[in-house]
């Protein structure tokens, strides 16, 4: 079972982490604009990145077996 809020701040983390890396790499690209750096769509996607990390915390934590998995793995 997870400890502590696992389960919320690296799913967080990890979507952060995403926004930075796309900022970074629309900087290089030379067309970094806010609206696409908060909108939706893009790679890397921030969502993808935050769904996909839950899931497998899920899965580590309950073990693939779980409801919890699989109800999350649904949703992915």
């Amino acid at each position: 079972m997870a400890n502590n809020y696992s389960l919320l701040i690296i799913p967080l983390a990890v979507a952060l982490i995403i926004q930075v890396i796309k900022i970074i790499i629309e900087t290089i690209k030379g067309t970094f604009s806010w609206k696409r750096v908060i909108g939706y769509g893009g790679m890397p996607s921030d969502h993808t990145g935050l769904i996909v990390s839950l899931t497998t915390l899920i899965a580590l934590s309950y073990g693939l077996a779980s409801v919890y998995f699989a109800l999350s793995f649904m949703l992915t």
